[in-house]
């Protein structure tokens, strides 16, 4: 008679192949989830004095979060005016694909900002268009801010 680990060891062998098919079986049938529900754009601004760390979650959809990532606790929620719907869509629907950007310099006031876009464009931004949506991005989280607390 065979030794239970034995016994086991030959169990998990057959059963292998069946559970590795059956997997990927189901996930071949799955469907993917809506680009609703990805970000679109996961801008984050960190450091300074006071060391703070803001993100704001773009979703395609307009729908935005904004956080403070040091406390971890949500600032705003909401969906985007009108105008920075369009702006957003425009961006993410017609124009730039994927990138990643991060500030080369951190001035004065130590400020390190970061984003990722994940458009369904063909078009990589320049330098300079890269860093203009940064600074859109920048302002668009201080007036979110700014409505939060009033």
């Amino acid at each position: 008679m065979k030794s239970p680990m034995a016994l086991g060891v030959t169990l998990l062998v057959l059963a292998l192949p069946t559970a590795i098919s059956s997997n990927a079986i189901a996930n071949k049938s799955t469907p993917t989830q809506p680009q609703q529900t990805q970000a679109a754009i996961v801008w984050e601004r960190s450091g300074g004095i006071a060391g703070i760390c803001q993100r704001l979650t773009l979703r395609s959809s307009a729908a935005y979060v904004l956080e403070d990532c040091r406390k971890q606790t949500v600032v705003s929620r909401g969906n985007l005016p009108e105008s920075d719907r369009v702006q957003l869509k425009k961006l993410l629907l017609k124009q730039y694909g994927q990138f990643q950007w991060q500030s080369s310099n951190q001035g004065a006031d130590m400020f390190s900002d970061r984003y990722t876009l994940n458009g369904r464009g063909s078009q990589k931004p320049t330098l300079s268009e890269q860093a203009a949506l940064n600074k859109y991005l920048t302002q668009l989280a201080g007036q979110l801010a700014s409505q939060a607390q009033s």
